[in-house]
């Protein structure tokens, strides 16, 4: 999604895993060198999965839920890209 990648790249700071806060962006991706889809942090369910809220298109969901994705590896053909924190721009 263009939009997504264009946060990506202009409005978020990236930020270390241990550093993310509630609200904070999760960004994930499909595909090699872009980003696809993002979700707001939650936190931490254990040391290698985090939740997020996400607008998932994934069946069967398609809907609004709290979703786990690993830091490491893949889940339902996607992987983890980093976790970013909004800019304020004035």
């Amino acid at each position: 999604d263009a939009n997504m990648l264009d946060i990506y790249r202009d409005n978020v700071q990236m930020i270390p895993f241990e550093s993310a806060s509630p609200g904070d962006i999760v960004f994930i991706t499909d595909q090699p060198e872009t980003v696809t889809h993002g979700g707001l942090f939650i936190g931490w369910k254990d040391a290698n999965t985090l939740e997020f809220i996400n607008a998932s298109s994934y069946e069967p969901y398609r809907k609004v839920v709290v979703d786990t994705w690993p830091v490491q590896g893949s889940k339902r053909g996607q992987r983890l890209v980093g976790i970013g924190r909004l800019l304020c721009v004035l």
